[in-house]
């Protein structure tokens, strides 16, 4: 079974030398023209099935972060094949109505541009240290194959993964006050809302948990872990008019952004399957080890000439 993992799919095209931090509708449209012509796209509530077993022929459509592109651009086109998607959701940015941090950093870049965003940073970070555990964990991982500069990877690595998280936090809070930016406003247009998420529910997407915060699970201590599990899966049974999926997808889900800790605060949770992401098919081996940290494949990444 392939799992595809989707973040910002939008109707319009990349700039020329643009980073492709979207997927162009049309693009998206010609991978599920490809799913459909040799794969069976199986529904998210078939993991859930005792007698279920994944075998090669299966993809299973994932989506990350709530995007609003999930509801104006995914959604229609799922809708008009007859498919249905795992979207995956957060709750800090709801409740407190703002950016994810790692949504921040997605708009601060492209707003101020990167070498405007790279000076800001460099004079903030002088400020605050980074972690050295942090920076083992992750530095030979993270970004590690995707098409984007050296430069971005190493801001979005210190910004994403070497800061403790209070840090990162008080960080990026600053920058974007100091640029006025009028959150509540941005975030209402940047993520899917509750009456959207209700009419996908109705029409048989399904929705699981991201981590509360997006926060890296491997950063945080065995309690955090299991408030991050716990106060995600909590809220979006509050929010959704339908019970979520027992299902969890790991932010940023490199093998080093989760440990034994996070396998405890999934049990806690109840949760039945949880997603990382790593460039290959779902194994036997995967599925008969708990089902805990089934690997997904950027959209990106994936071998459409196979």
């Amino acid at each position: 079974m392939q799992i595809v993992m989707y973040h910002y799919i939008k109707q319009q095209q990349l700039a020329p030398g643009e980073e492709p931090w979207f997927l162009p509708a049309d693009q998206f449209e010609r991978q599920l023209d490809f799913f459909q012509q040799h794969y069976e796209v199986i529904h998210p509530r078939q993991l859930l099935q005792p007698q279920f077993q994944p075998a090669q022929h299966q993809v299973l459509l994932t989506f990350d972060d709530g995007l609003a592109d999930h509801y104006e651009t995914v959604f229609p086109i799922l809708q008009q094949r007859g498919l249905s998607g795992l979207f995956f959701l957060n709750g800090l940015n709801y409740e407190q109505h703002r950016l994810l941090n790692v949504h921040r950093i997605h708009y601060l870049s492209r707003t101020l541009g990167w070498q405007q965003f790279q000076d800001e940073l460099t004079r903030r970070l002088q400020l605050v240290p980074v972690q050295s555990t942090f920076i083992e964990r992750f530095r030979d991982a993270a970004y590690q194959g995707l098409d984007q500069t050296a430069l971005l990877s190493n801001l979005k690595s210190h910004l994403n993964f070497y800061l403790a998280p209070a840090d990162q936090e008080s960080l990026l809070t600053d920058l974007m006050q100091e640029l006025g930016v009028d959150e509540a406003a941005l975030a209402a247009a940047y993520y899917i809302s509750q009456s959207q998420a209700a009419e996908m529910q109705a029409a048989g997407m399904c929705f699981g948990g991201h981590g509360y915060t997006h926060y890296v699970l491997s950063n945080l201590s065995a309690a955090a872990q299991q408030s991050e599990v716990q106060d995600c899966m909590q809220w979006l049974q509050h929010w959704l008019p339908n019970v979520p999926l027992p299902v969890f997808c790991f932010p940023y889900g490199y093998q080093q952004s989760y440990n034994q800790d996070t396998a405890a605060a999934l049990a806690k949770a109840g949760i039945e399957v949880g997603f990382c992401v790593e460039n290959r098919a779902v194994a036997g081996i995967d599925w008969q080890d708990g089902r805990w940290h089934l690997p997904r494949l950027d959209c990106n990444r994936f071998n459409f000439n196979a």
